[in-house]
């Protein structure tokens, strides 16, 4: 029956009459006749493709219900709010009524119609997007106690209800940091998840990415994520992922996977670049386990699969990011032999060449004559 009224109301967005009603349900109606009008400005037989005949009348029509949708948001209903302002965004996005509407629900108490609403405004109105991440964080820090761990294994995600919103620590904390949130409380609260071995290793990766690309730590997160990778936990092997952003926009830094955690880790230590200089022991380390297999290793003769590869790989691109000691010059010139795998590309002897490259002529004879292999280097 709804969707047979909703049908028969779009010929009345063409005449002044049922425009008017319609703009009397959204200023003067109650909850359900907002609700019903909502639900016909949101028909896609309301708003027809540009070269449906009436488009042009039926878009007029609704940019002069915008004023209308700007009084249905300060419905009781929280969901009626939410989608009103959410339809006048779509007609109109030049209403400095809409813009100032949206900041001051941004401010709402309410989770749900705090994030709808920013999603929108983040796009609409960039000058605000401080107050965005900056809301995201309290809603985070007011309800800090109430976070806990849902999941099994290494999928184990800090989580919380927010009303009737399934909300993870991690997206409130991403949204933060978007919004160019760079505070000691919000930097605090991403180690916190790294470093808590209960988190889901894809919250753990994502922290340490936000940490590298977006705040001035790195003397605080290379030391973890060398104690990391010198813990030998089994989360080190598990496939993980740097997920994308809550808001869409150019700043994300996106989804990115990783074979492993530990590929994930020689990753952002290559964002770090050379303030992550004390992490290339231990990435020499690791490729050399490559070169000289511990009695252990060669007695189990373990096959190397992609994701040892794609940690192989990640490994010689954080060393030519950071840069290069005397003992990468023999480890990465073992590598120069590494046989092509289609899975990783470019391939290890391409990565290895070009991280021996990536030091000035100078240091790298600096480089060669502390190392005890004097062979030259093949181009």
């Amino acid at each position: 029956m709804r969707y047979r009224a909703v049908q028969a109301y779009r010929p009345l967005l063409n005449d002044r009459n049922g425009v008017n009603l319609l703009r009397e349900f959204l200023t003067e109606g109650d909850t359900a006749a907002r609700r019903y009008a909502l639900c016909v400005l949101d028909c896609n037989e309301v708003k027809p493709s540009n070269d449906a005949p009436g488009y042009a009348a039926a878009q007029r029509a609704l940019r002069k219900l915008v004023p209308a949708l700007v009084a249905a948001s300060f419905d009781e209903d929280v969901t009626v709010r939410t989608r009103a302002i959410s339809q006048s965004q779509q007609f109109a996005t030049d209403y400095p009524e809409v813009i100032t509407r949206c900041v001051e629900m941004v401010g709402s108490d309410v989770f749900s119609e705090s994030h709808n609403v920013s999603t929108n405004l983040f796009h609409l109105a960039p000058e605000h997007r401080r107050l965005i991440g900056e809301r995201h964080l309290k809603f985070y820090a007011d309800n800090a106690p109430a976070f806990r761990v849902m999941g099994s294994g290494t999928y184990k995600k800090m989580w919380t209800y927010l009303g009737d919103e399934h909300v993870q620590a991690m997206d409130l904390l991403s949204a933060a940091v978007e919004g160019g949130v760079r505070s000691t409380q919000l930097a605090d609260a991403l180690f916190e998840i790294l470093n808590d071995s209960k988190s889901a290793v894809d919250c753990r990766a994502r922290a340490a990415h936000l940490l590298a690309v977006h705040f001035d730590t790195s003397a605080r997160l290379v030391p973890n994520l060398i104690d990391l990778l010198q813990s030998d936990t089994p989360y080190l092997n598990v496939v993980c992922a740097t997920s994308g952003h809550s808001f869409a926009d150019d700043f994300r830094v996106g989804t990115q996977a990783y074979d492993s955690f530990r590929a994930a880790i020689f990753d952002i230590l290559g964002k770090i670049g050379p303030d992550a200089k004390d992490a290339v022991p231990v990435l020499n380390e690791y490729l050399d386990e490559f070169i000289n297999p511990t009695p252990i290793a060669r007695a189990q003769n373990r096959t190397l699969d992609k994701a040892d590869h794609q940690a192989i790989a990640e490994a010689i691109e954080a060393l030519s990011k950071i840069g290069l000691n005397a003992k990468s010059i023999p480890t990465l010139k073992f590598f120069l032999q590494w046989p092509v795998m289609k899975s990783v590309k470019p391939d290890i002897a391409t990565l290895a060449s070009r991280a021996l490259r990536s030091s000035p002529e100078n240091e790298l004879e600096r480089l060669r004559g502390q190392s005890t292999d004097k062979s030259p280097i093949r181009q």
